[in-house]
């Protein structure tokens, strides 16, 4: 292979992904407050969201509905998964918490997570999110 060829696939790929870039192709906006909530009643039937709980890097969130049940939302790739959660049994680790989804395909959710929001999301009785 030349050093033209070599220098003009360099130049392709350097081209294509700037292009990507300025489209905003292939990365994921963090999950805020807003849209955790959005996601959450977009995509679970008669969910009406009242607050929401993010992780501090912004890749998932557990957000409270107005009749006491709990969704949670993560990052899949760019897109975002959303589940009800029938049950609540959150679990301490470093750095935040870990919420089980119930389900093995979705898996488990880790919150990161000051201490305080630890600390309240971990008490018996979750009906006022942080």
């Amino acid at each position: 292979m030349s050093a033209l060829t070599l220098s003009g696939l360099i130049a392709t790929a350097l081209a294509l992904a700037g292009i990507a870039w300025a489209l905003g192709l292939g990365g994921r906006a963090a999950l805020d407050r807003g849209r955790a909530m959005a996601e959450a009643e977009e995509r679970l039937a008669g969910f009406a969201a009242t607050e929401a709980l993010v992780s501090e890097d912004g890749a998932a969130a557990l957000v409270l509905g107005a009749h006491g049940e709990l969704a949670l939302v993560k990052a899949h790739g760019v897109e975002l998964a959303v589940r009800r959660l029938s049950r609540f049994a959150p679990q301490p680790v470093a750095g935040g918490v870990r919420v089980p989804s119930g389900e093995r395909m979705f898996g488990d959710v880790i919150l990161k997570l000051s201490a305080a929001q630890c600390e309240r999301l971990l008490r018996p009785s979750p009906e006022s999110l942080p």
